[in-house]
This record gives C-alpha cells, structure tokens and sequence, in this order.
C-alpha cells in the first residue's frame, strides 16, 4: 500500500522529503536536513517549535485587526 503523502509536487524542482514526509524544494529539504543534524533534535520537536511560532504569530495578527 504506497500511499502518497503530502501535497503534490507542482513541479520537477520538488523532492519528496522523507523526514516530514511532503514534497518541497532541493533547497528546503538540504536546509531542514541541516538544522536537524546541527541542532541534534528530533523533527518533531522542530515541527512542533514551528508550528507554536506561527500560531503566535497569527493570534498577534488577530488581535489587532479584532
């Protein structure tokens, strides 16, 4: 059972990404393939991290448009 994962590639330049699991460009993967190796942290937890940013950022947002 291959089950594609991630949103399609919208060109060739794109790559499937084997540690977040989604197509991204040769230039995002080798740059989140070295902040994993540098920072010696797990995906999830720098996909966590990420995530917790851009909700602040958003709720930031929100607050001053509201």
């Amino acid at each position: 059972m291959n089950k594609k994962l991630g949103r399609p590639r919208k060109n060739k330049n794109e790559v499937r990404c084997k540690i977040l699991g989604i197509a991204v460009t040769k230039s995002e993967k080798e740059r989140i393939e070295k902040i994993v190796k540098i920072k010696q942290i797990s995906i999830n937890q720098l996909v966590r991290d990420l995530f917790i940013e851009k909700l602040k950022k958003i709720e930031k947002d929100l607050d001053i448009i509201i």
